[in-house]
């Protein structure tokens, strides 16, 4: 193959590098003018509303103000092993996606090794000196770095976020 072979063939590998996949873009919703078919129904307490877009508290049983009620659901929350369980889920899960986006930086190791050796007497010694014994200390720096070049990377931490 010739030089220009040899470049049509990188362009067009650069260039499907970046068509790895769209953007994600969030679906619009749905269009509907409410969440019931029939308008809500008068009851013995009285009529019931429905507001859009009215902010309900997080904790909204306690809008009933039953002192019964929020006791059962503050012992609930408290004593449900699968509450704290799905908790622990999301902290792993957002620790993973922040160590998914390490993918992007290089990878730094080094170390070091350190022997002590002795030469035999019969041969000609190891070090200058004539010393039998020596220290041999190995340091060592790796430094690594993987392009992303198709985008592996990149969708992989948005996969993890999401």
């Amino acid at each position: 193959m010739t030089r220009k072979h040899y470049s049509v063939v990188v362009v067009t590998l650069s260039l499907a590098g970046c068509a790895a996949g769209p953007d994600f873009e969030r679906p619009k919703p749905p269009e509907v003018q409410g969440y019931t078919a029939a308008p809500l129904a008068t009851t013995a307490a009285g009529a019931q509303a429905f507001i859009p877009g009215a902010e309900v508290s997080g904790e909204w049983w306690t809008l009933f103000h039953s002192k019964p009620l929020d006791d059962l659901i503050a012992q609930a929350l408290k004593q449900n092993p699968d509450l704290k369980a799905a908790q622990a889920a999301l902290a792993a899960a957002e620790e993973t996606a922040r160590a998914q986006e390490g993918g992007y930086y290089p990878s730094v190791s080094a170390s070091i090794a350190a022997s002590r050796n002795k030469t035999s007497a019969q041969l000609s010694p190891t070090p200058n000196s004539g010393d039998l014994h020596f220290d041999l200390y190995t340091p060592e720096v790796s430094v690594t770095y993987v392009p992303d070049v198709f985008g592996l990377n990149r969708r992989s931490v948005e996969f993890l976020n999401a």
